[in-house]
């Protein structure tokens, strides 16, 4: 893997990692850097998810629902 360096380079690892986990709709709705971690969210069928890419290697640590698209509807 290489070096995520651009908020571009983690939304292009977070599309193949959810497209690999069997994720074929979503939207990226934002990618921010935080202590060498990459941060990207998403917004799938089955709610909110929250990708957490490695920025020195371009690793996926963690792949986390972090919202229902019904909670999100009533925070709308």
């Amino acid at each position: 893997m290489a070096v995520v360096r651009t908020a571009k380079e983690a939304v292009a690892v977070a599309k193949s990692f959810l497209s690999d986990a069997g994720h074929t709709f979503f939207l990226i709705i934002d990618a921010m850097e935080e202590n060498g971690i990459w941060i990207v969210r998403a917004l799938t069928l089955v709610g909110q998810m929250t990708i957490r890419i490695k920025a020195d290697t371009g690793e996926v640590l963690e792949l986390k629902r972090t919202g229902s698209l019904q909670e999100l509807h009533k925070a709308a």
